[in-house]
């Protein structure tokens, strides 16, 4: 990733705050969420973390609208959004990425990025189909937008290969390109950090740091030492369960929280 990635990798307008209350979520007999209320504050950069099987994916998924939730409500800026479809987020302003990347492997790294992009001013299927003027003045300008993100973030020389001839952490970038080229005012990270070298999380840091004055952002992450490096405000879930949220010198020296499932790791982090 290139260091001009602080000035041009997004440009979102006024960052989203999300907030979420008493959410609740069942699969069959097993409680995958109990009661969970937090936020993420406009402007932010939010963690939440947890051991596997915490409750941090499927939190994700219901403000994404992929898991609807048995109890509670989810609002973007004051607004509720409980049974939003996923296709819904990206006019909203809300942008997500992957654990397991997502990236379509028949389709190019310019495309890939290209499907991330606003679709409110898209020409519609009919324009595309009679390949109307308009319709190839819009496919244009999508992809020197595409094009233009991936340069912010370094990566451009890939922009015609197919995301399975690529290393795992540039893949990790054509994801995160694709979820900032719609300009979100909300960013939700879904173990951004996963697969990347030391220096390549450096530079992540960097970028996420540069965004928070254009979008607020929300990061599920294992690495505890870029979590507590990089978030204001950290919560933590432990089977479903919110037990603790506050800084991250109020996470470290949280007993319940230490003594819950994260010992010395917190501690050295």
């Amino acid at each position: 990733m290139s260091q001009a990635a602080s000035a041009s990798a997004a440009d979102a307008g006024e960052p989203g705050a999300l907030e979420v209350r008493s959410l609740s979520v069942r699969f069959g007999g097993v409680v995958a969420l109990d009661g969970v209320s937090l936020s993420v504050p406009a402007g932010a950069i939010v963690g939440i973390i947890g051991p596997n099987g915490a409750g941090k994916t499927t939190l994700f998924n219901v403000v994404s609208g992929l898991v609807d939730p048995a109890g509670g409500d989810v609002t973007y800026n004051g607004r509720r959004i409980n049974g939003i479809r996923p296709h819904e987020l990206n006019r909203l302003g809300i942008s997500r990425t992957l654990q397991g990347l997502g990236l379509w492997r028949a389709l190019t790294v310019i495309e890939n990025v290209m499907i991330g992009a606003r679709r409110g001013s898209s020409p519609g299927f009919a324009s595309a189909l009679l390949g109307l003027p308009r319709s190839d003045r819009y496919e244009a300008a999508l992809k020197e937008q595409a094009l233009a993100q991936l340069k912010a973030l370094g990566i451009e020389e890939y922009a015609n290969r197919h995301p399975g001839t690529l290393p795992y952490g540039v893949q990790k970038w054509v994801s995160l390109a694709r979820a900032l080229i719609s300009r979100p005012a909300l960013l939700l990270l879904d173990e951004p950090a996963s697969g990347l070298s030391a220096n390549e999380q450096k530079q992540l840091i960097a970028l996420l740091r540069s965004l928070k004055e254009r979008m607020s952002i929300a990061l599920v992450e294992h690495r505890l030492d870029l979590v507590m490096s990089l978030c204001e405000h950290i919560h933590v879930l432990d089977f479903g369960r919110l037990i603790a949220s506050g800084s991250p010198t109020e996470i470290q020296n949280n007993k319940k929280v230490t003594d819950a499932y994260l010992g010395s790791e917190l501690t050295d982090a």
